[in-house]
């Protein structure tokens, strides 16, 4: 649990078991007080009493320490989760419950087991090996429990919940076919066994951690009643009195307690480290800083590329070799399923290779800060996506809008009239996913959002789907003067309508690229940066 000791958790955690430390060595004092309590009453009273108060204390500020380590994790990877991938956003989730559940609280309760033998000692030698002998002997039997239950893998039983949950919401997403088509029924057996495959096998967890916990539980009553009668054999043997037996079974409860907590909280023990693990392989540390770098000339080069979507599965690109200059476009043809928008993230940094290197201007991408690569790139992917705020929002890519440059790339997308033409112009909103327009609206105002800062590298995935006649027209214009501003142009498509508006072209079948075209062009004098702002805007 390493990660519990990262540098802007570390002084919660600190305090957490600072704290955990004073209160189980207050309650250890309360135990050993009962040794008073034939003699000095009063005394006695007053001491419980301040142990009472304490023990509240420490309590309360160790769970506020643990819900102050809880926010600051959540505040420190959210945003990356959320710009990396929504399963990291679950299992920064999850850990953040970990926090303030049992099981951390029986983590930093674990060390205490061993104040309270030493405290048996202390008392009565015999009674404290006693005491330790017990507890290594249910330690040692309860992992050779949980070795033979053979627990499902957390990991992998999160991933059975997560499917099923997104094929639910996928079924409530497209709820208007299902009930179109009639295949609400069919669908909705479909999901319920998946559903119910996962409950099973979540079932068998429970119930294999339940057996645990019973283990625990009974052991834990079994030394109890061993240390009250072989106590009892010694107040017989007048070897102690009636208040060391009273004090030592105290002491021992309290040593077994943290035992059973670890037992019964190890399925959430277990999906914790498990989604550190996961945030810890998500993990991409950048080397360029944003604020310091160039804007690139827009050289892109692929050296001997491979990639396969997860362990197993055959590779979806395979040494991929490509060099595109400054000011360059080429057109990547492919049928369905090939990899180009597997090729296409992978040019923008999306996903990293297994092998091989994606450069920008001989910087490789997974080295740049996504902010900075993000303010000299453009891309439109084959599923449009449009967020909710107006059209001018999404074009500002959600960012200070600046109505200047919104203009500016709408213009340059030829979308500014189109959008004019709508009943409030810039200012229409666009509700969930761009359900308010047409799916070719949607694009070319993708479009001018990939265009908004004035990109060096623009890639387009299917760039001619769902477009009409006037958006087919204001692509082509598009793709002209991004050419004059030597702007490098990377298009993947399946047909090759748009072949004469590009320098090369290349194929890709089965994730093997071949350079089938490729034209020579004379240097262009206008391929450097051109300004947006020297088009003359208009407001919104």
């Amino acid at each position: 649990m390493r990660w519990l000791l990262r540098e802007r958790l570390r002084p919660f955690v600190l305090v957490a078991s600072g704290v955990s430390c004073a209160l189980h060595l207050v309650l250890a004092i309360a135990a050993i007080s009962v040794l008073q309590v034939f003699d000095r009453v009063p005394l006695l009273s007053g001491v419980v009493l301040a142990a009472i108060l304490i023990v509240y204390a420490a309590d309360r500020m160790r769970g506020d320490a643990l819900a102050s380590a809880g926010q600051t994790f959540d505040r420190d990877l959210v945003p990356a989760a959320i710009a990396n991938s929504l399963d990291a956003l679950r299992d920064i989730k999850l850990l953040r419950s970990f926090f303030s559940s049992g099981g951390m609280l029986a983590l930093l309760d674990a060390p205490a087991s061993l104040l309270y033998v030493l405290a048996i000692a202390w008392i009565q030698p015999l009674l404290g090996l006693a005491a330790l002998v017990g507890v290594a002997l249910l330690i040692f039997v309860l992992t050779i429990a949980a070795e033979l239950q053979k627990f499902e893998r957390s990991d992998s039983l999160l991933r059975a919940a997560r499917d099923a949950h997104d094929q639910a919401e996928d079924l409530v997403r497209n709820a208007e076919t299902l009930a179109a088509m009639a295949m609400s029924r069919s669908a909705i057996a479909v999901w319920r066994d998946r559903h119910e495959q996962y409950l099973s096998r979540r079932q068998h967890r429970d119930r294999a951690a339940a057996r645990l916990g019973a283990l625990a539980r009974t052991g834990s009553l079994v030394l109890q009643i061993g240390m009250l009668a072989l106590g009892a054999w010694f107040v017989s043997e007048s070897r102690v009195d009636i208040a060391v037996v009273i004090a030592t079974t105290l002491l021992l409860g309290r040593a077994l307690q943290p035992v059973e907590q670890l037992v019964g909280n190890l399925p959430a023990m277990t999906a914790a480290r498990g989604a550190w693990l996961r945030l810890n392989r998500c993990a991409t540390s950048f080397v360029v800083a944003g604020s310091e770098t160039p804007v690139p000339a827009g050289r892109v080069e692929l050296e001997r590329v491979c990639y396969a979507p997860s362990a197993g599965r055959p590779a979806a690109i395979k040494n991929v070799t490509l060099n595109l200059a400054a000011g360059e476009s080429i057109l990547i043809v492919g049928p369905s399923g090939c990899g180009k928008t597997t090729l296409a993230r992978l040019l923008l940094g999306v996903v990293r290779p297994h092998n091989g290197t994606v450069r920008l201007d001989s910087t490789d991408v997974a080295r740049w800060d996504r902010s900075a690569l993000g303010q000299c790139v453009g891309y439109v992917s084959q599923d449009v996506h449009l967020f909710p705020g107006t059209i001018a929002d999404n074009i500002a890519r959600l960012g200070a809008l600046d109505s200047t440059r919104v203009v500016q790339a709408a213009r340059l997308a030829h979308a500014h009239e189109m959008i004019v033409r709508l009943p409030e112009g810039y200012h229409t909103e666009v509700r969930e996913g761009g359900a308010c327009l047409a799916a070719s609206q949607r694009r070319r105002i993708a479009l001018a959002r990939a265009l908004y800062v004035n990109p060096r590298l623009v890639v387009l995935d299917e760039p001619s789907a769902d477009l009409d006649a006037e958006g087919q027209l204001a692509l082509i214009k598009t793709l002209a003067e991004l050419k004059e501003r030597g702007v490098s142009i990377v298009i993947v498509e399946q047909r090759t309508s748009l072949l004469e508006h590009v320098d090369g072209m290349a194929f890709l079948r089965d994730g093997t690229l071949q350079l089938v075209e490729r034209r020579e062009s004379p240097p262009c004098p206008t391929a450097t940066v051109v300004p947006l702002h020297r088009a003359v805007p208009q407001p919104l």
